[in-house]
């Protein structure tokens, strides 16, 4: 593993809880329809949502197999979408998370996190 993919990985794990919050955020005033599904407190259940994805792919990127971070989206997008989440605000959210990834993290680094991202 480089020293880029080390530092990725502890800054995506570190930082996870922030990055995600801003990207809960940008997706609920972005897409109202994001709103439904959870029961109480919308802000915070996209928040959990997206800081979990974001440590497994602190893990995808530790282990350079971006496979691993793809599966668990898969998994975690069928959970979501059998409590009745839409499917095109699941995709949103990982959108406005590849968005503040690129706006929020070092130039040394972003382009790294966004490419395991978007695979």
């Amino acid at each position: 593993m480089s020293h880029s993919s080390r530092f990725l990985a502890r800054v995506l794990m570190r930082g996870s809880t922030a990055l995600a919050a801003y990207a809960a955020a940008e997706l609920l005033k972005s897409r109202p329809t994001a709103h439904a599904g959870w029961s109480s407190d919308p802000l915070s259940g996209w928040q959990d949502w997206l800081r979990q994805r974001l440590n497994e792919l602190a893990v995808a990127v530790a282990f350079g197999d971006c496979a691993i971070f793809t599966r668990q989206v898969q998994w975690a997008t069928a959970l979501l979408t059998a409590r009745g989440f839409a499917l095109d605000d699941i995709r949103s959210s990982v959108e406005h998370l590849g968005d503040v990834l690129r706006r929020e993290l070092p130039e040394t680094i972003g382009p790294l996190a966004v490419e395991h991202l978007e695979r």
